[in-house]
């Protein structure tokens, strides 16, 4: 330990502060320092001195002065926060990953089924799609009816639509809520976001399309 080391913990020494680790090393070092043997002895003799004076309480308007003096230091040196910009969006993103994580998750639960009669006098099953598209869509279905093999399209099933149609609105909620955190920080719209409800947009639009054409 040399003398500008040994200086941070001489008052820390005076006051019987010092841990044992530090107090030895401290110790072994002022056995060979003059110097630092003679502060020692300085601030011994000004802590004798303190301890000798009685004071007496501080006045109230004192302690109010000290109070707001160490209040403006701290405030004045409090550091930028540089990154609350970037943790706002960074939150923002996880708020969506987090949704898209949980779609897998998406369980088929069939909407409310209702009967009705064609105009043959067969009884048709009606399905009500109301999470696909945002309102309740109705789609008949005949009872026993023939399987189509016209296209492709006719191979999704309305338990699919209605899986997609949930998962769409999930992707949604997480976007309102990125937006309205973002909107609490007084960021703008984030890019992502917006490629991102661009996307779901134009999921809307071909499921309509599907159901449209079913």
């Amino acid at each position: 330990m040399n003398c500008g080391e040994s200086e941070n913990n001489i008052l820390l020494h005076v006051y019987g502060e010092l841990d044992e680790a530090a107090e030895a090393e401290l110790g072994q070092h002022l056995s060979g320092c003059a110097d630092c043997r003679a502060a020692v002895e300085e601030y011994r003799a000004v802590l004798e001195a303190s301890r000798a004076v009685d004071v007496g309480p501080l006045p109230e308007a004192a302690i109010k002065t000290i109070k707001q003096a160490v209040k403006t230091e701290i405030v004045a040196g409090a550091p930028v926060h540089r990154w609350s910009s970037f943790l706002r969006y960074a939150a923002a993103i996880l708020i969506v990953l987090f949704v898209w994580l949980l779609l897998p998750g998406v369980q088929d639960t069939p909407g409310p089924k209702r009967t009705a009669m064609s105009n043959t006098g067969k009884t048709l099953e009606t399905t009500t799609i109301g999470s696909a598209v945002g309102n309740n869509t109705t789609v008949a279905k005949a009872d026993k009816a023939p399987e189509k093999t016209t296209g492709p399209r006719d191979e999704v099933t309305f338990a699919k639509l209605d899986r997609l149609g949930k998962r769409i609105n999930k992707v949604n909620g997480g976007i309102a809520l990125a937006r309205a955190y973002l909107g609490r920080g007084g960021s703008g719209g984030n890019s992502r976001l917006t490629r991102l409800e661009g996307r779901v947009s134009s999921a809307k639009r071909n499921l309509k399309s599907i159901l449209g054409d079913e």
